[in-house]
């Protein structure tokens, strides 16, 4: 079988670069925005709510699917069954009020909130 890298002697890092580019679009999403609201909507057909996670972890919204391997090996596949993690970074001002799965349709549900600034105020040592 003909492998693409074995042919890029001297570009394995571009051919990284492009390969991960690609595993990255998976799964597919859009993010649409109303009335102060932002959803996210992740195409995760064929994933359950138990191997489906969504966190936040220093302002990044991270979405994960592990997906476990099936014992019954079909006649054929074409549907992917491969695990992501997808993150987002997240504005101070965007919390998640709601994540629902509906027909392989993952949806994060962000919305606005105003935070009251916080001072905080330090001691000055003074040094002799």
């Amino acid at each position: 079988m003909f492998k693409l890298e074995n042919n890029m002697l001297g570009l394995d890092r571009v051919f990284n670069e492009v390969m991960s580019s690609v595993a990255e679009k998976y799964p597919f999403y859009d993010i649409r925005k109303e009335d102060g609201t932002v959803y996210i909507d992740l195409a995760v057909a064929g994933f359950s709510e138990e191997e489906l996670e969504v966190y936040v972890e220093t302002e990044l919204l991270v979405i994960k699917g592990t997906k476990t391997l099936s014992p019954i090996v079909p006649y054929f596949k074409s549907i992917s069954s491969r695990s992501f993690k997808k993150s987002f970074a997240l504005g101070t001002d965007l919390e998640i009020s709601e994540v629902t799965l509906k027909y392989g349709i993952l949806t994060v549900k962000l919305t606005e909130t105003v935070k009251t600034p916080k001072v905080k105020s330090f001691i000055i040592n003074k040094l002799d």
